[in-house]
């Protein structure tokens, strides 16, 4: 099944890289990712300092690495053009539902 949880949606994200684009990527997948990201990794490290000195407690950068390169295939996504061509009846349906469009 393409949007299986097992093996962390495995599937759908080898279709997803696949994908020529334009597409639209379900955005539930990468708010997945950030969240384990947030959750499962702590904000700092501790380090031993040099000289056998006080360890040093500091940003956990592979943390933010993670971060980014989910933000970049979220932003990859959003740079395709959708060259759409007109729909007459869909632009009425949709004037007439929401009409504060």
């Amino acid at each position: 099944d393409l949007v299986s949880y097992s093996a962390n949606r495995r599937r759908y994200r080898r279709e997803l890289e696949a994908a020529t684009p334009p597409c639209v990527p379900y955005l539930g997948v990468f708010l997945t990712d950030l969240t384990f990201l947030e959750q499962g990794n702590p904000a700092t490290v501790e380090v031993a300092a040099p000289c056998g000195g006080p360890p040093r407690q500091l940003v956990n950068w592979s943390k933010h690495q993670a971060y980014a390169r989910v933000l970049e295939d979220v932003r990859f996504y959003q740079q395709s053009a959708y060259n759409l061509a007109p729909c007459l009846p869909l632009e009425l349906y949709l004037e007439c539902a929401v009409p504060q469009l």
